[in-house]
């Protein structure tokens, strides 16, 4: 606007230790230890016909399989104002199949099930 360039961003009041659902390190530690939390994201996944999945959480000593509505890698933190916030949330659809595309080998990162098509089958994607 009139020359200038302005980028805004919000700073959430959050930080690494408010996280109560998913994963903030790639999957290495995975929570769900909020039952708020956990019942507001099955709710959402519920109504996108996912069902709930275990996942290893590697980054312990013991491994620990911990169940998740969706994928690992969202977050949901509880912040300091008591309310929740959901980040990390760009790849909470299934992945397509791309083993077919050699040329694409990190495809199942980008190229997502589109929410339609996951609803309209009989049983729920996990």
């Amino acid at each position: 606007y009139r020359g200038f360039r302005l980028i805004a961003v919000s700073l959430l009041p959050i930080n690494k230790n408010t996280l109560v659902y998913g994963s903030s390190d790639g999957g290495l530690t995975v929570e769900n230890k909020d039952e708020v939390a956990a019942k507001i994201i099955r709710t959402a996944a519920e109504s996108l016909n996912l069902s709930e999945h275990l996942v290893v959480s590697t980054g312990c000593t013991v491994l620990k399989a911990v169940p998740l509505a969706m994928c690992a890698d969202m977050e949901m933190h509880k912040g300091y104002d008591g309310r929740y916030y959901l980040v990390d949330y760009a790849r909470f659809m299934p992945p397509q199949d791309t083993s077919l595309q050699k040329s694409d080998k990190m495809g199942h990162l980008l190229r997502k099930l589109r929410p339609e098509w996951v609803r309209m089958q009989p049983e729920p994607l996990n």
